[in-house]
């Protein structure tokens, strides 16, 4: 009878503990969303602003449609970071902002280099390869930190 005293205390801070590490999951899964989606926002102006958009008949029928299959490639990237990082998102603070911090740079990296901030010039083939690179890096780096078990 007195070890049941003893262990009922232990029993709900282990239910208060998960139940906060549950929420903070969630927490940190809304988070990393919102910088995929801001990022990807970012990332779909700065290649439009790269293209030469002047053949499309923006007034017409079924124009949203072909900019956004135009826009698929930069998108790639975000789309599969975003589902795997939702998959495997944890509670652990740190391992999210570590994973938001690559994240930011490879973002980062990847606008500039759309933009030729380093002097390089991008033609479509480049592109592709970067924005291939940039689903493997984030795919692996959330594969690394997210990996709590």
């Amino acid at each position: 009878m007195l070890d049941r005293c003893y262990t009922l205390p232990d029993l709900t801070m282990t239910h208060v503990d998960a139940i906060q590490q549950v929420e903070r999951r969630q927490f940190n899964r809304k988070l990393v969303l919102l910088f995929h989606a801001m990022a990807a926002v970012l990332t779909v102006f700065m290649y439009l602003s790269t293209l030469n958009l002047q053949h499309i008949a923006y007034w017409r029928r079924g124009s949203g449609t072909a900019i956004l299959l135009i826009t698929a490639p930069a998108l790639l990237p975000y789309v599969i970071s975003a589902v795997h990082s939702w998959r495997l998102a944890t509670y652990d603070r740190l391992r999210v902002a570590l994973f938001l911090l690559v994240f930011i740079l490879g973002a980062g990296g990847a606008d500039c280099a759309m933009l030729g901030a380093f002097g390089l010039s991008m033609d479509t083939s480049s592109l592709l390869r970067v924005f291939v690179v940039q689903a493997a890096v984030y795919f692996f780096s959330a594969e690394f930190l997210f990996d709590v078990d």
